[in-house]
């Protein structure tokens, strides 16, 4: 048994054992109670930090969101705008506008929609006009009769499928979309509904629409019951929740779970992703939760954001960890302590930081979102000054954005900058509350822009403004566009109608309402047959047109030639055109375009045309194209029954003379009673031509004999013997008419054409108003004629004609006062041909004048020669023409002959007959004062041949007579031409003229003449004509 003291020594042994477990206790006590003091403030502080970076998290997506919502608003006013501006909108204009826009831009932006207002009254019409414009199987549901109806009209997705079905589908009809579509009409502002039916079911995700109104004229009206009257339709987006909220939030876990609720059902989220939160969420418990609410379009969503109470402890626990660990590796509790609250400080500060870095990581963020919106984003407060500003202000207006921040408008573009008063009156509106958006143009940077104000709920607001310059030129090329093609349809003459694929009318245009008949409000929507009837132009049976071959093979398609247009009245029309297919932007027929136009008045005139192509414009018979077929069939018949055809040529007789003396008119009242004649003397199956002029041939098919041609041939002769009444006056004509007969005289067209105009000259020649038969000496004849026309024309070209001069002298001292040059045609050295066997071919064709045109010109230049050789020249008279005389060159080739010689004009005259001057009294007074202002001397030839010489003497301004031959020769021996002739100088004298005689042969005529006053004398007495050598000689001794 153990003694008092050994037991007081192992109480003392086991006291100093316990104390280190004592110790060791107390130092454990003492570091848990340290670790205790540390861990409370480090947990605050990391549950102060996760709400402040979970509040500047829900405040990044909140604005987010509401840019998104504005962008959204944007496109909404683009669709309205284009509703307003484009009258002929329909589903593939609609499609073209909304691919224009990229939708894939935009995320959740799914579909793009305009819906027009219908009352319960108009339904049947709407939907027949939206088959036409939209879908042609286009229908409303849900079926079912109701006051008002919004159905969709025109909608684009990025889902075709999803686009066909929507069409039809009446918003009105749904209470959540009803209610938006009210409001949204009622404010005139964007309005977006509560999630559709489909987005509170398990299977699909929340989408939602947003609505704004179009109201007509494109102005909003300012009370409600006026927007109410001035509503036409809404334009819509189709927005899925989720994938919006994916193209905000973005990948990667976040450690939070967040959630989108929808004011009017708290309990269903629009949007909810607990997957964002790493690990098992399931077994987590909240440990707090964020809520912002967001006012967006007219409603109010809630944002909120849950953090797990596990991650929380997590955190706490590692930080406690730390200082126990702390604790029992430090060697004595102070230092444990001194170590615990310096790292306790430290930590402190690196919380600060890591405060500090998620705030400055937050407003990155935004930033980074800001800068990736494309348009400006500004913040400003209460007073108009911003807050804050995105990147893209110095892309577009120069200026940094240090600038801008604590500044207002004014300080920083100055009091005179340009400012939109819309826009002033839109951020007024922002700062009262309201949202808003317009369109305006910003000059500082040069840009059309859509200007959105969203209230931040403290008096300020946020502005987006986005550039639509590219939307804005668009939309004014694509009215220029419109505007153009209306503009072109109403100008233009052709009539055009559009057809859609079905083939009901869309449009037409002015000229086509007024060649059917059918005005634009009747004809819209009826099918093209009703409208456009083609009917063959002789029965009026009704034939297929060509529109349904242009639908239904996409090719052009003409009208047949002679088309026929039924008019709505019962009239009917020639018309051409065609018809083309449409093509939407696949290829695919949408249509087609019909072109036609009125051509009565081309196929009338083309039959005229047809008719004057084979007759003669003036009688209205057969030309010598119709009388060349008429007589190949005539060959042709005789041939076949053997028997005989005739071929008569009339041309009448002095028709110049009649033409000439009474005018054209006259001449062209003549011919037309010569060719009423000629058809009367004739039988129906013949045919009277008239080729020209005054040339007429009677074709006469199967005649029997040629005694009966000759009595058709003296049936004539006699008919155009008959008086006729021109002018007033009484006219005779008479004709000369050649024969030719199938097949004695020719066996083609043309040679019994030449054979009988053979004929007929040789008729004429014979002494005029007879007929002849063709026969083998006048086409020897009228060959040889042929020759002398052609050599004459070579004569003319080669320089063969010559001038010959006969003297003229003073009939008391004989000496020489004057030449008369005549022509002379020299073809080779020994022969000499004279005027007599050429001048009358040449007086039949138009060599007459170049004959006269030579001699004129070959005068006045030897009177220029004979001049420069010092000759003391006497005048020179030159015989003209009828033809040359009525013409209209005569007076300008003598000043033209004058004018080339460089002579005076008192040395040529010239010689007109008697004759010519009594053609065409008033032609003739016009052609002497003409050659008298000239200074050209006139004689009148054969002076006393006609029969009214002195009653029309006085009229015209002459110089000289020269008496017939007929009052010359014999004067001596036949007293009464003596006193004949006195009468003449005496008359002469009395009115100024001179009196010269030619032919005198013999010294006691010429000596008689002198008794009885005539001055001058001419004739083989004194000299025959002689050429130039000798008549320059004769000239030199005078």
């Amino acid at each position: 048994m153990p003694t008092g003291p050994e037991q007081s020594a192992a109480a003392r042994r086991a006291t100093r054992a316990r104390m280190p477990w004592f110790l060791a206790l107390l130092v454990l006590v003492a570091v848990v109670l340290v670790t205790l003091l540390i861990w409370r403030p480090m947990q605050a502080a990391a549950n102060a930090d996760a709400r402040t970076a979970f509040e500047a998290r829900a405040q990044e997506v909140s604005a987010a969101i509401a840019s998104r919502i504005a962008t959204y608003e944007l496109v909404l006013h683009s669709a309205q705008a284009q509703v307003v501006l484009n009258r002929d909108l329909d589903q593939a204009h609609w499609q073209s506008f909304v691919q224009m826009l990229a939708l894939e831009r935009y995320h959740g932006l799914n579909g793009l929609g305009y819906a027009a207002q219908v009352p319960g009254a108009q339904l049947p019409d709407f939907v027949a006009e939206a088959r036409l414009r939209s879908e042609p199987q286009f229908a409303l549901i849900p079926a079912g009769a109701r006051d008002q109806y919004v159905p969709i009209t025109w909608f684009s997705a990025l889902n075709t499928a999803s686009a066909a079905s929507a069409l039809g589908v009446d918003l009105y009809a749904d209470p959540v979309c009803r209610a938006a579509l009210q409001t949204a009409r009622d404010r005139g502002r964007p309005v977006l509904t509560g999630p559709l039916q489909n987005a509170t079911a398990d299977t699909g995700p929340a989408q939602v629409l947003l609505f704004l109104p179009v109201y007509r004229g494109g102005r909003e009206p300012t009370s409600v019951e006026d927007k109410r009257a001035a509503l036409s339709g809404f334009v819509m987006a189709s927005l899925r929740v989720d994938q919006m909220m994916d193209g905000i939030l973005g990948d990667g876990p976040l450690g939070v779970n967040f959630a989108l609720f929808d004011a009017s059902d708290d309990a269903t989220p629009l949007f909810s992703d607990t997957q964002l939160v790493p690990g098992d969420t399931a077994s987590r418990s909240i440990a707090f939760t964020i809520e912002r609410q967001l006012p967006v379009a007219g409603r109010r969503w809630s944002v909120r954001y849950s953090a797990s109470k596990n991650d929380i402890e997590a955190m706490a626990t590692a930080r406690a960890r730390t200082v126990l660990q702390g604790g029992i590796v430090t060697a004595l509790l102070l230092a444990a302590i001194a170590w615990l609250l310096a790292t306790t400080r430290v930590r402190a500060n690196i919380l600060g930081e890591a405060r500090a870095t998620a705030y400055r990581e937050s407003e990155q963020r935004l930033r980074t979102i800001t800068d990736s919106v494309p348009g400006l984003v500004s913040h400003l407060d209460r007073d108009g000054r911003f807050v804050f500003v995105n990147r893209a202000h110095f892309d577009w207006y120069g200026v940094k954005a240090e600038a801008f921040i604590g500044n207002t408008f004014i300080d920083v573009f100055g009091d005179e900058a340009p400012r939109d008063p819309a826009v002033d009156e839109l951020v007024a509106r922002g700062h009262a509350g309201e949202r808003g958006s317009v369109r305006s143009w910003i000059p500082q940077a040069g840009r059309w822009v859509q200007v959105s104000v969203v209230p931040d709920g403290a008096g300020g607001v946020y502005m987006l403004l986005v550039d639509v310059s590219a939307l804005k030129d668009a939309e004014d090329a694509l009215f220029d566009e419109s505007d153009r093609e209306r503009t072109a349809l109403r100008a233009i003459a052709d009539a055009v109608i559009v057809i859609d694929v079905v083939g009901q009318i869309r449009s037409l245009n002015p000229a086509a309402a007024a060649m059917t008949g059918w005005s634009a409000a009747d004809a819209m929507g009826r099918p093209i047959d009703e409208v456009f009837t083609v009917v063959v132009p002789h029965t009026g049976e009704r034939v297929a047109g060509p529109v349904q071959q242009a639908l239904g093979h996409s090719v052009a398609a003409n009208l047949a030639d002679d088309a026929v247009l039924l008019r709505r009245d019962g009239a009917s029309v020639p018309i051409s055109g065609s018809v083309a297919a449409i093509h939407d932007a696949k290829g695919n027929v949408s249509g087609a375009v019909l072109v036609f136009r009125d051509v009565s008045a081309a196929r009338e005139l083309a039959m005229r045309m047809a008719h004057l192509a084979q007759h003669d414009a003036l009688t209205n018979l057969p030309n010598r194209v119709l009388l060349e077929d008429r007589l190949r069939q005539a060959i042709a018949l005789a041939e076949r029954n053997a028997r005989m055809s005739a071929v008569l040529f009339v041309d009448l007789d002095r028709f110049k003379a009649v033409n000439d003396s009474l005018g054209h008119q006259a001449g062209d009242q003549l011919l037309c009673q010569v060719a009423e004649r000629l058809c009367a003397g004739v039988r129906r199956s013949d045919t009277v031509c008239r080729l020209g002029g005054d040339e007429f041939v009677v074709l006469l098919p199967e005649t029997g004999s040629v005694r009966d041609v000759a009595q058709v041939a003296g049936k004539l002769l006699h008919a155009l013997q008959q008086p006729i009444t021109l002018a007033g006056q009484e006219v005779r004509v008479s004709g000369s008419i050649g024969i030719s007969v199938y097949p004695d005289d020719g066996t083609v067209p043309h040679e019994l054409l030449k054979n009988a105009d053979a004929a007929m000259y040789h008729a004429k020649h014979a002494g005029r108003n007879q007929y002849a038969f063709f026969t083998p000496e006048i086409d020897q004849h009228e060959h040889a004629r042929l020759q002398v026309e052609t050599r004459l024309h070579d004569a003319i070209d080669s320089g063969q004609l010559r001038l010959h001069f006969q003297p003229q002298v003073d009939a008391a001292t004989r000496r020489l006062i004057g030449l008369e040059a005549l022509v002379r045609w020299q073809r080779s050295e020994a022969e000499l041909i004279y005027p007599c066997d050429f001048l009358p071919i040449a007086e039949t064709s138009d060599l007459i004048m170049r004959v006269d045109a030579w001699v004129m010109t070959a005068a006045c230049q030897q009177i220029r020669r004979w001049l420069d050789q010092g000759i003391a020249v006497v005048p020179v008279s030159v015989n003209v023409s009828v033809v040359t005389f009525t013409g209209e060159r005569l007076v300008d080739m003598a000043g033209e002959a004058l004018l080339a010689a460089g002579i005076p004009p008192e040395l040529l005259q010239i010689e007109i007959t008697e004759s010519q001057l009594l053609r065409n009294t008033d032609r003739t007074q016009q052609v002497l004062l003409g050659l008298k202002r000239l200074g050209i001397g006139v004689a009148i030839d054969d002076f006393g041949s006609g029969y009214s010489s002195l009653s029309y003497l006085y009229l015209f301004a002459v110089d000289v007579l020269k008496l017939d031959r007929s009052l010359v020769t014999d004067i001596a021996n036949d007293p009464r031409q003596a006193v004949i002739v006195h009468a003449i100088t005496t008359m002469a004298r009395s009115l100024g003229y001179r009196v010269i005689a030619e032919g005198v042969e013999r010294e006691v005529d010429a000596q008689a003449l002198h008794a009885n006053g005539c001055d001058e004398l001419q004739g083989f007495l004194f000299s025959r004509p002689l050429p130039e050598a000798a008549c320059r000689e004769l000239m030199r001794g005078a």
